[in-house]
């Protein structure tokens, strides 16, 4: 074999080694996500103010005034000045459109925020089907109302 076809032959190899290693470098990479489980089940509300009181659910009086930042059937979010310290169980009051709710629920969540609020997910045990139902509407009627600024 003569050289010439030795240095075809090597350049050859190099070109496709150089191909090759460009395609590879200019090929976007995938990056798969995994996709985080939804927790919530039922349509949620968010609002800015809507004041409510609370107490431990061993306690039968309320206690303490909250702010609700987002409410479904199924639970809440709770902002307030309390610290609750090891109590799993309160029940809350407030109203919305003229209807009254008293609810029971589990705290699954507690944040400390800046502002010195403590921040409370809680969990609703589970409710009877009509005051399920007058919740729900209520909430969506809320829903509706226009936000003017």
């Amino acid at each position: 074999m003569s050289t010439t076809h030795i240095i075809l032959s090597l350049s050859i190899v190099v070109l496709v080694i150089i191909l090759y290693a460009g395609r590879t470098f200019f090929q976007k990479e995938k990056h798969v996500v995994p996709k985080k489980p939804n927790r919530r089940t039922a349509f949620r509300l968010s609002l800015l103010n809507q004041d409510c009181w609370f107490y431990p659910a061993s306690s039968g009086e309320p206690e303490y005034r909250g702010l609700i930042r987002d409410i479904s059937i199924t639970g809440m979010k709770l902002h307030s000045l309390v610290d609750l310290g090891e109590i799993d169980e309160i029940t809350v009051e407030f109203g919305f459109l003229q209807e009254s709710f008293t609810l029971t629920g589990q705290i699954r969540r507690r944040k400390i925020l800046e502002n010195d609020f403590y921040e409370y997910g809680v969990h609703f045990h589970p409710l009877d089907e009509k005051t399920e139902q007058k919740l729900f509407k209520v909430l969506w009627e809320k829903s509706k109302e226009k936000i003017v600024i």
